[in-house]
């Protein structure tokens, strides 16, 4: 009997929010047991497949399946420089090279030379008098020499 006496609701000088703080915990920890555990999905059952006929039993039997190839990393963008002399090169595209150069590299870059010798896609030549740089925001923008 003495192993249940701390259980008890007397007076064992424990406080009243004490009490219903355990008996809080002890529920949770009652409820979230019930919880866990894997749910059975309804299944269908599948029709039975046709018999094949005797010429497809033939080229069946040399059939064989490729192995699963997990999918590829995507191709970073292509930056490429616009026809017009003038025009101003697509940021927008090197941005996204730089976000995928930060995710690849998991670092900052040092300026933006050190992106455009590791990005790995070609970066137009900036406007005559301009410059690219990366700022704190990781932003490239184009600005005077």
């Amino acid at each position: 009997m003495k192993l249940f006496s701390g259980l008890a609701w007397g007076t064992d000088g424990q406080s009243t929010q004490a009490r219903v703080i355990h008996l809080a915990l002890v529920l949770g920890v009652a409820l979230l047991a019930a919880g866990c555990g894997k749910s059975k999905a309804p299944t269908t059952p599948t029709p039975p497949a046709p018999a094949p006929s005797a010429q497809q039993a033939d080229t069946n039997q040399m059939s064989v399946t490729a192995p699963a190839v997990p999918p590829e990393m995507p191709a970073p963008p292509n930056v490429t420089t616009n026809a017009a002399a003038n025009a101003a090169p697509d940021l927008g595209q090197m941005q996204r090279a730089l976000g995928m150069w930060l995710v690849r590299n998991r670092r900052v870059p040092a300026n933006f030379d050190d992106f455009a010798a590791t990005a790995g896609v070609p970066i137009p030549p900036p406007p005559p008098g301009k410059k690219y740089i990366i700022t704190k925001r990781m932003q490239i923008q184009l600005v005077d020499r």
